[in-house]
């Protein structure tokens, strides 16, 4: 049994809001407080809290409902040409996210969502930064949308105010039924008009703005952009998820991609991480056997995690690859709105400009 300091703000009442946004999403406070049998107003309060200094609140979409693929790219700058190539990938309309990378890459670890129908094009980009000398070398694999995993709370000593984490037990061999793994896709197809895009851009930004709030500046009524959340925009939100720090150390953000031989063992291996604080988001590869897992370990129990992989490897694990993470662009990026076009319903994607060094 190892013992983990939590965050300061991991107790009941908090937990509690949090436990209902996780199923109820943070724009349904009112409902949260019938359930938990709370004053509305009290709810209200812990929340403002909660967001003014714990938590940031992120919308996560299906992509395929709006023409676009999850697409992971670890990306080797050329010898001097790091700084250029940060700039370059900066400037690229459809980065999600993107962090410096050291371990299996040395370099960039970004995170694109790239309409379909122009994979091509940014396939004939990476090409272009090869000959150009800006990068050596690159890794693309295109996967499913990130999964984001709520911390499991059970493992929560309050009174000791600390994760009580034992291994023995999560390693242990089981039975798993429950399927992690992300289902299948049937098409990919856009199921929004530029409105929808516009108010999904606006909720990335912001997930808990008020109809009100969205196009404040723009013709559009509340009515209309309630009209339009109802209809499309709800089919094509997935969830919610909460960035916070469930720890009181210090930690490494850490990216582990991991090849197994089968989705069996892969489900096995996932269903372990899920039931520890560590995991915060996956993504599975498309017809491949790589799983991308990103994670937050406190240096503390960094032996232990070497142990939890280096054990793991009965899972019919092929390969096996860590690196360390440090952001380099704060926020979340949300999907480009303003290159939706509204007579064709497809993306305009700008190659010329990414390519302009």
């Amino acid at each position: 049994m190892r013992m983990v300091g939590a965050n300061k703000f991991l107790i009941k009442k908090y937990i509690d809001i949090l436990n209902a946004m996780y199923i109820y999403g943070p724009r349904n406070l009112s409902e949260i407080a019938r359930r938990l049998n709370i004053p509305k107003r009290t709810v209200h309060e812990r929340f403002k809290k909660l967001r003014e200094k714990y938590l940031k609140i992120h919308l996560n979409i299906d992509l395929h409902k709006i023409g676009m693929v999850n697409t992971i790219l670890f990306l080797v700058p050329s010898s001097n040409k790091f700084n250029i190539a940060k700039k370059i990938l900066l400037k690229h309309d459809f980065l999600h996210k993107i962090y410096m990378c050291l371990g299996e890459y040395t370099g960039f670890y970004a995170v694109f969502n790239l309409p379909v129908e122009n994979i091509s094009d940014f396939e004939d980009y990476l090409e272009y930064l090869l000959s150009r000398d800006i990068i050596e070398s690159r890794m693309t694999y295109y996967a499913y949308d990130f999964i984001y995993v709520k911390p499991s709370f059970s493992l929560l000593n309050e009174n000791k105010h600390a994760w009580l984490i034992d291994f023995d037990e999560i390693l242990e061999e089981e039975i798993v039924e429950k399927n992690f793994l992300p289902k299948e896709i049937d098409k990919f197809s856009i199921e929004g008009d530029d409105i929808d895009m516009y108010i999904i851009n606006s909720l990335q930004r912001d997930a808990t703005q008020k109809f009100s709030e969205i196009f404040s500046n723009k013709i559009f009524s509340r009515s209309l952009v309630k009209y339009h959340f109802d209809r499309h925009v709800r089919k094509i939100i997935k969830d919610y998820f909460f960035e916070f720090n469930p720890f009181s150390t210090d930690y490494m953000n850490i990216l582990a991609r991991i090849q197994f031989g089968d989705k069996k063992s892969m489900n096995n291996f996932l269903s372990k991480l899920i039931r520890t604080p560590f995991l915060t988001a996956y993504s599975v590869e498309f017809g491949g056997g790589n799983i991308f897992l990103e994670m937050r370990i406190p240096l503390s129990i960094l032996d232990f995690f070497e142990e939890i992989l280096d054990r793991a490897r009965k899972f019919d694990i092929l390969g096996l690859n860590i690196n360390i993470l440090s952001k380099c662009y704060e926020e979340y990026r949300p999907i480009p709105a303003v290159l939706f076009d509204k007579k064709s319903r497809k993306w305009i994607f700008r190659n010329e400009k990414y390519m302009r060094i």
